[in-house]
């Protein structure tokens, strides 16, 4: 979207929460200027509402004041907890406000279900006062009230399109990547498993998250540890793997409306993905035969049989997944279609016409 933004002109800040402690307050990243306000604001997971609800408040706080201070004409707010600012701004200064659904409010925890329609209802009041509402995907905006759907737009998570990169040629040992947040329900604990108990498996992990979880994974054989890396990085390391993993716990109904990066990622350089068979994505996506799926549950048992018969008859199996990982991108993730939908949030000066 900054991107985009950019195209169009746009003089663009990513006014982002202090979530580490030591990091610089102004920074570049990717061609663009990352500002930190606000007070630190831990990675909680969960564990204390109090201070999850404290951090949001003084974000907002310091979101609002240098919104007042720089005057923008269009702010951009990611997931309900920078929307109380970007609303209050809006009414305020006349801005237009697009409000980025990340991860559905209600699917976020494991909560009775009147909890759930208490944060969707909260959610669908944000959506209809923003101008343009955002989601990755038509399932994500279908779990929105029915009266707050009218201007949400379906913007898919898609990389640059990096171009067709060749699959690759050896078939051993089997590469394995993933990248993004460190997190035991993203299925990391079955893919050290798999290549700590498989000498033909090497892993490489790309990302941050607990000291503890970085440690395990560090001293877990045949695994690779990149910390932190850029875009463009990840982009290389997916090309350069045999397999991608994107897993996701279904205990967590979010996990189960996951709408990856690194799957799109995986697509765009032609590479069948490892996920596992409660994600909805895979509904659209299994008409291309570009998975490896398999029930959460099931992925230490089966994982590295299905991966070594994808490998089996000189690669053949292999290339054809690759193949169909690439068309599946060229059909759902083109990254022209996607440019086209973001630009057309970013300039619409109406609500009447967003799909």
């Amino acid at each position: 979207m900054m991107n985009a933004a950019k195209d169009l002109g746009y003089d663009n800040i990513f006014l982002a929460a202090r979530r580490e402690e030591g990091l610089d307050e102004q920074e570049g990243y990717a061609g663009h200027s990352v500002k930190r306000i606000g007070p630190f604001f831990p990675l909680l997971n969960g564990r204390s509402g109090f201070l999850y609800l404290r951090s949001v408040l003084g974000y907002n706080r310091a979101f609002l004041k240098e919104l007042d201070r720089r005057r923008p004409s269009l702010v951009h707010c990611s997931d309900i907890e920078t929307m109380p600012a970007g609303i209050f701004y809006k009414w305020r200064r006349g801005a237009r406000l697009i409000y980025n659904i990340h991860d559905n409010l209600a699917q976020r925890y494991n909560i009775p279900v009147w909890a759930q329609s208490i944060l969707n209802t909260i959610e669908g009041i944000a959506a209809r006062i923003a101008d343009v509402v955002l989601v990755p995907e038509a399932f994500r905006r279908d779990a929105l009230p029915t009266w707050s759907r009218s201007k949400v737009a379906v913007v898919r998570n898609t990389p640059v399109d990096p171009g067709v990169q060749p699959p690759c040629s050896e078939t051993r040992p089997i590469r394995l990547f993933f990248g993004g947040w460190l997190d035991v329900g993203r299925g990391l604990r079955h893919l050290l498993e798999l290549v700590r108990d498989n000498k033909d498996f090497e892993l490489t992990l790309a990302g941050e998250g607990s000291p503890a979880l970085v440690a395990e994974i560090e001293s877990t054989p045949r695994t690779r540890y990149l910390g932190f890396i850029t875009h463009e990085e990840v982009m290389r390391e997916t090309a350069h793997a045999h397999v991608v993993a994107a897993l996701y716990d279904p205990i967590r109904p979010i996990n189960r409306f996951a709408a990856s990066n690194k799957l799109a990622e995986a697509l765009a350089c032609g590479r069948p993905v490892l996920v596992n068979s409660e994600m909805l994505i895979t509904e659209s996506l299994s008409p291309y035969d570009c998975l490896a799926k398999l029930p959460y549950s099931e992925l230490k048992r089966r994982a590295p049989s299905l991966l070594r018969a994808m490998m089996e008859g000189n690669g053949d199996k292999y290339r054809a997944k690759c193949i169909a990982a690439r068309m599946a991108f060229d059909d759902l993730y083109a990254w022209e279609a996607a440019q086209k939908a973001m630009t057309a949030a970013i300039e619409r000066k109406s609500n009447a016409d967003v799909d």
